[in-house]
């Protein structure tokens, strides 16, 4: 291989490892805007008429759900505590889900 070949190959490597990046911090900046939204109209539902708001906590869980599994089914060999962590999480979602319908 040449030189110019090893740089070129090197550097769009290297770009793949900036998007990649970037795009984590996405995800967890996603994440941070979804909780405090829900936490919002959370209290907001709480603060006007006193209701209950089991479906904010449910679709932060299901969003924990997704990320976790998808995290596990990549990483199989090495994170075995995003597989609890997305149990956790869905076990949680469906608490929330059927509180929230036997509340509505």
């Amino acid at each position: 291989m040449k030189r110019e070949d090893i740089l070129a190959k090197s550097r769009a490597e290297s770009k793949d490892e900036m998007e990649e990046g970037i795009n984590k911090q996405s995800f967890y900046w996603g994440v941070i805007t979804l909780t405090i939204t829900c936490i919002f109209f959370a209290i907001t539902k709480v603060i006007n008429h006193g209701q209950p708001f089991f479906e904010f906590p449910a679709i932060l869980f299901a969003y924990m759900v997704g990320m976790n599994i998808y995290n596990y089914q990549k990483l199989k060999n090495t994170k075995y505590i995003t597989m609890i962590f997305g149990f956790g999480f869905g076990f949680a979602f469906i608490c929330m889900t059927v509180l929230y319908f036997i509340n509505r």
